[in-house]
């Protein structure tokens, strides 16, 4: 296993989204964006790891087309649409 494309940085993207959607102030003041940050940063983690394993040689993205199709609605919140 490599280091990651991008040195695993998904992780620290998702930790940096998910710690503003959990941010008490945020939630009280605006919590459907609040929400939406908290799954954003689900989705982003999810996209960021697969292209990073893809691009690093640790796996392999069999079709970029339906890869690129699923991940927008991943962030666009429309999984399984």
């Amino acid at each position: 296993m490599s280091g990651g494309h991008w040195d695993y940085s998904f992780c620290r993207v998702q930790n940096e989204v998910a710690r503003v959607g959990e941010d008490p102030e945020v939630q009280a003041r605006f919590p459907q964006l609040a929400a939406r940050l908290r799954h954003l940063a689900e989705g982003l983690y999810a996209v960021m790891h697969d292209l990073d394993w893809d691009f690093s040689g640790d796996t392999e993205i069999q079709d970029d087309a339906q890869f690129e199709k699923d991940a927008l609605k991943t962030l666009e919140g429309k999984e399984g649409t």
